[in-house]
């Protein structure tokens, strides 16, 4: 039912500190990215993070996010 929810006219009106993620080898989807890239452009102040894992047979870590932390508006 909730994933049928369009919040996107609310988006503007969030007024707490949002960090908007995906994790880019879980979400190889077409569209993810972009999706994740307007909602944080719409929520003021909100930073995009996309998380980059790998996998490998000597580690299972995630590598470090990249987080773009420039202010959106």
């Amino acid at each position: 039912m909730w994933k049928d929810t369009d919040v996107r006219d609310i988006l503007p009106t969030i007024q707490a500190p949002t960090l908007v993620t995906y994790i880019s080898s879980i979400h190889d989807v077409a569209g993810v990215a972009e999706e994740s890239r307007y909602i944080a452009s719409r929520i003021p102040g909100a930073a995009l993070a996309e998380i980059e894992t790998y996998r490998s047979s000597t580690s299972r870590s995630p590598s470090r996010p990249s987080i773009d932390s420039s202010p959106r508006s």
